[in-house]
């Protein structure tokens, strides 16, 4: 169990420490884009709205490609 200023970087779900990274890439599995690593106790959804990826992807109206975890993020999101 993480204790003080590594709790952050704990999940609890993997029991261990690490990052949430989120990344945008097109459908050949090209990397566009890689957003800042967030601590690991962090979900993949809260993740993406704290980088407004989200609410940019709404706004340029782009159809994205996305697991479970983003369910109801966007009327533009098609789950895998």
């Amino acid at each position: 169990m993480a204790t003080g200023r590594d709790h952050l970087y704990y999940s609890g779900k993997h029991t261990r420490h690490g990052v949430n990274a989120q990344f945008i890439a097109d459908l050949a599995g090209r990397l566009i884009w890689v957003f800042p690593a967030l601590p690991g106790a962090r979900y993949d959804r809260g993740t993406a709205r704290d980088h407004s990826l989200i609410v940019v992807l709404d706004t340029a109206e782009f159809r994205v490609v996305a697991d479970s975890a983003y369910r109801g993020a966007s009327v533009n999101v098609e789950l895998q």
